[in-house]
């Protein structure tokens, strides 16, 4: 067993998936499986003895669970296991993640599609709550010196993946030039069936396959060029089949995320520009 040295914090539908696998991937250091441990949140009355079983291998080990960021117990529970450790906080536009959190949710079938974004909002307060990111940040900047958070913006990993996985590399110590295979990978990409049968007919046979102890064949199938594409015709953007957002929605959202994208700025220097959300609360107004 071994102890970690960093956690991935979140936030929620912000590349933390992307992550995992840039760190996964990386001959240096060692990460979790399953991912998400959920320790300091959901788990900690499991001891810390059930949470290192999870580490072994290299001096850098550590694991990505997104529900640490907005629990208010897990900042302080992890700095008494361990005052060291390295955290990295990934954010993105506050009404881009909750428009990606809902469509996760529908993907998952905790979510009806036909509800607008008003009575999405109305019935999942969290997804507001968690887009409230200097509200939870400044809990972490609290507790930890600014030296051992790394505060990463998913926009930028869209846009310059390599420099930030060799910015993630070089925080945790590691050789910051490796190349990843996952660079140029997206993860968790919410999408759904155009024809329910299909997809659900492909997923029988797959199974019926494995009961007679075929699962090399299966492996084989779902390998080959022809049948990744076949299958991937028949999916679209679960966003495709969501309400849009109304202008008057956006304006609320807006309203809500002003003064926390303003803090926001002022604890991490970041530059949020990236962010047709700050764009539209600042930039038009002049009040940057």
């Amino acid at each position: 067993m071994s102890k970690p040295s960093f956690i991935g914090v979140g936030v929620q539908k912000c590349a933390s998936t992307w992550i995992h696998r840039i760190l996964e991937d990386h001959p240096q250091v060692t990460v979790s499986n399953p991912k998400e441990l959920d320790f300091f949140s959901y788990h900690y009355h499991f001891g810390f003895d059930w949470y290192e079983s999870y580490f072994s291998g290299s001096l850098v080990v550590g694991e990505n669970s997104p529900s640490y960021f907005c629990d208010p117990r897990v900042a302080e529970r992890v700095y008494q296991y361990h005052p060291s450790m390295k955290v990295i906080v990934c954010l993105r536009d506050p009404i881009a993640r909750i428009v990606s959190h809902h469509a996760h949710e529908v993907r998952l079938g905790h979510v009806d599609s036909r509800l607008t974004f008003t009575e999405a909002l109305e019935n999942n307060p969290m997804y507001i709550d968690q887009s409230r990111y200097a509200k939870y940040l400044d809990i972490w900047l609290s507790i930890f010196p600014e030296n051992q958070v790394l505060v990463l913006l998913q926009e930028d990993i869209q846009k310059q993946p390599a420099m930030v996985a060799s910015d993630v590399y070089q925080f945790l110590g590691v050789e910051s030039d490796y190349q990843s295979a996952f660079l140029e990978r997206k993860a968790n990409l919410s999408q759904q069936a155009k024809l329910d049968f299909f997809e659900s007919g492909l997923k029988k046979v797959a199974k019926f396959l494995r009961l007679l102890g075929l699962n090399s064949v299966v492996g084989n199938i779902k390998s080959m060029a022809w049948a990744r594409a076949l299958r991937q015709s028949n999916m679209q953007s679960i966003h495709q089949s969501l309400p849009s957002m109304t202008e008057d929605e956006v304006q609320r959202l807006d309203a809500i995320f002003r003064d926390d994208m303003r803090c926001l700025q002022k604890i991490t220097h970041l530059d949020l520009d990236v962010w047709p959300t700050y764009q539209r609360c600042f930039e038009a107004a002049n009040d940057k």
